[in-house]
């Protein structure tokens, strides 16, 4: 097995376990933690969405074969990582509208979303 399969495979299983262990409340609509998610539950699935389409095709971007082979492909997966950050982020601000959340980081969660769609439309701009 080459060593790149390996660690696809431990990544793989390691988000796995994260996924079994911290968001399987999803399943369960009976779940205590639904309580908290009530009030942004509709913003939850579009920001799912677009941060899921995040780093499923921002990791073709670092392909090169898929750049020297499929230039239209490798163009098109960075048209939709980029399209997953902006809905990701502005669905995140939709729902941060909704429900604050007291942050106890350095950085403010509004200022980090400029800063994520501002560094993300600059390959679209310079392509």
């Amino acid at each position: 097995m080459r060593p790149k399969y390996l660690l696809f495979a431990v990544l793989g299983l390691m988000a796995l376990f994260v996924l079994w262990n911290n968001e399987r409340f999803f399943l369960n609509p009976q779940a205590p933690e639904w309580a908290h998610y009530d009030p942004i539950r509709w913003h939850l699935l579009p920001h799912g969405i677009g941060g899921s389409l995040a780093p499923a095709f921002g990791a073709l971007q670092f392909s090169t074969r898929l750049r020297r082979r499929y230039l239209h492909l490798h163009r098109l997966s960075g048209r939709l990582y980029i399209a997953g950050t902006f809905i990701a982020a502005r669905r995140d601000l939709d729902g941060l509208r909704e429900q604050p959340v007291v942050s106890h980081s350095v950085y403010d969660r509004p200022g980090q979303h400029v800063d994520a769609v501002h560094t993300r439309g600059l390959p679209v701009h310079s392509a």
